[in-house]
């Protein structure tokens, strides 16, 4: 990020936030949304449409908040609250250019196509199969009564 103009904390933001507004706002996460329904006795899904709305809203304001930041830094880098600390990082990367930027190799195609099929089957066993809850909600739930 430094190299683009920015400072550290907005990779940092960037990793973070979207990491912790997916878990908590997860629509589809397997664990968070499948096993929480499972126990709850509600149908698989239900519910999406309101889940959908709030990960779009949440994960808006949060794109919202760290552009806002993100062109701050790179208006006035000395506004930075990591300013010092990467000046060292302005000063070695600043010799690299994006001119000269590689296109998508094969590899790199495969990692991604793999990746979405991954996703897709995920998806799928879950909407399609109901996977991997009639394993874990009756554990969970195990544990949620012995605790009483």
């Amino acid at each position: 990020m430094v190299s683009m103009g920015f400072d550290s904390m907005v990779g940092l933001m960037m990793v973070h936030f979207s990491v912790a507004v997916g878990a908590s706002v997860a629509f589809i996460n397997p664990y968070n949304v499948g096993v929480g329904q499972a126990l709850a006795e509600v149908p698989m899904m239900s519910g999406i449409g309101v889940r959908i709305a709030m990960w779009a809203v949440m994960m808006g304001l949060t794109s919202i908040y760290i552009l806002r930041y993100a062109l701050k830094v790179k208006a006035h880098p000395e506004t930075s609250i990591c300013y010092e600390s990467d000046l060292k990082k302005r000063e070695e990367y600043g010799k690299y250019t994006t001119d000269a930027l590689e296109g998508l190799s094969v590899r790199g195609s495969l990692v991604i196509i793999l990746t979405l099929a991954g996703l897709a089957l995920i998806v799928y066993g879950v909407m399609k199969q109901g996977c991997l809850f009639e394993v874990e909600a009756p554990q969970v739930e195990c544990l949620l009564h012995q605790q009483k």
